[in-house]
């Protein structure tokens, strides 16, 4: 959860919040998925929510979020329920005359199921990232097809990436932390859960990819860099890389590709193929870092078997509807995809 103190900030702006009594809020801190709330000043929420990021991993600002005189927010029922208690606490303070007003008052909630975000199929996975410098393709394609969070994948290490095991994966592990960009700083933070640490298994075109790429650069400590071996900033990513490959160069012949998409909706895309081949709602969660909630989740366990099906299942989209692989290049842009 984000607590916007001081002003509101344009189109990306959160609710308007005292702080002088935001520290009302360590008391929820039991009640706060992901460990508490994260205090930012008006600088530092305009850096880390931008327009179309992702705030705490599966929310999204966008255009039309913020009307005039409030804010228009939809949640789930957990951050309801938070909601709620805050709201009555900040009720109670206002008739101990604590506080002048109520800072809920200008938050217009809806509870209904959020819009279904878009999702790509594999030749637009494989359309976008052919689109790019072959380093940041690969990190398109290692999104879609491992359902990783832009923070994992942007702090991952080569030495938690095991390509010669018999099933090559690679090892998310709570200690390495993520990284996030906060008032214009990279730093690494804590995960998002701790089901977030677990062992990611990559399909044998994605594990050649990954050998290839670390032969053109076999001295980095980080899997995925932007300029210069640099830490990805994701705001210059998106601007950079993410956003010319979606809009399209009618010099190159490359036509507009599913706008909408943001690189969190790989995330998304990554399950929906998972559900589209028919795998396990076990090994869904357990590859994509979700916490198991259903008793059946609990009893439930995935095998060796189900991890190679899945596998097989994914080499076959490739060869099947992807296939394209990048020339050596070092230059930021390549040859319209055929």
């Amino acid at each position: 959860m984000f607590v916007l103190a001081g002003n509101a900030v344009g189109a990306s702006a959160g609710a308007e919040f005292d702080l002088a009594f935001a520290e009302v809020l360590v008391e929820l801190g039991p009640f706060l998925a992901g460990g508490g709330a994260a205090f930012l000043d008006q600088s530092e929420f305009a850096a880390v929510v931008e327009e179309g990021d992702v705030v705490a991993d599966d929310v999204l600002v966008e255009d039309g979020d913020v009307a005039a005189g409030g804010v228009d927010v939809e949640l789930d029922k957990s951050a309801k329920d938070v909601l709620i208690l805050f709201s009555i606490i900040m009720g109670e303070a206002v008739e101990e005359e604590l506080i002048g007003s109520n800072p809920c008052r200008k938050l217009r909630t809806t509870f209904a199921d959020a819009p279904e975000r878009p999702h790509a199929d594999t030749d637009e996975v494989d359309t976008i990232a052919w689109r790019m410098h072959p380093g940041n393709g690969l990190l398109v394609q290692t999104a879609a097809h491992t359902g990783m969070r832009w923070g994992e994948l942007t702090r991952l290490q080569w030495a938690r990436v095991h390509l010669d095991h018999d099933i090559p994966h690679i090892v998310i592990d709570a200690k390495d932390r993520a990284l996030h960009e906060i008032n214009g700083r990279l730093e690494l933070g804590p995960p998002k859960t701790s089901s977030s640490a677990r062992l990611v298994h990559l399909p044998p075109f994605l594990a050649d990819e990954l050998r290839q790429h670390h032969h053109r650069a076999p001295n980095t400590r980080f899997v995925f860099t932007g300029p210069h071996r640099t830490l990805h900033r994701r705001s210059n990513f998106r601007r950079r890389a993410w956003l010319p490959a979606l809009t399209g160069n009618p010099h190159h012949g490359w036509a507009p590709l599913n706008q909408n998409l943001h690189f969190h909706d790989l995330r998304h895309t990554h399950e929906t193929w998972l559900v589209k081949d028919d795998v396990p709602r076990v090994l869904r969660l357990t590859r994509l870092g979700h916490k198991r909630k259903d008793i059946n989740d609990r009893y439930s366990h995935v095998t060796d078997r189900m991890v190679q099906a899945m596998l097989d299942t994914l080499q076959t989209r490739w060869t099947t509807d992807g296939g394209r692989t990048w020339r050596d290049a070092t230059d930021t842009e390549q040859d319209p995809p055929p």
